[in-house]
């Protein structure tokens, strides 16, 4: 008799939302919760705090805005990298130039 395997019920990714935007936050949250293998385990709205909510979760994936106040996404994601490697960071921003992107 062929196995059928088990569907988890676990989510398959972690994720931080940051953004400085509460409505951009809020909008992210909403369509990923939408997914059933994606669980949101924190936000934030600057870089000095996702650099926190990322080394307090531990998330698999981290999407950020670039352009926020204090501490800005390009800091944050360098001082993330450098903490918590393994974390994915994934851009979500409206600049076209080159030099934010690289």
């Amino acid at each position: 008799m062929a196995s059928l395997g088990v569907i988890s019920s676990e989510p398959t990714w972690t994720v931080v939302v940051v953004d400085d935007h509460a409505i951009m936050r809020d909008g992210l949250i909403a369509i990923l919760d939408a997914e059933p293998d994606v669980e949101v385990i924190g936000t934030a709205c600057d870089g000095r705090s996702a650099v926190e909510a990322i080394r307090q979760h531990r998330p698999d994936v981290a999407i950020m805005d670039l352009s926020m106040p204090g501490t800005d996404g390009i800091r944050a994601i360098g001082e993330i990298k450098r903490r918590q490697p393994e974390t994915r960071v994934v851009v979500l921003t409206l600049h076209h130039d080159e030099r934010h992107i690289h």
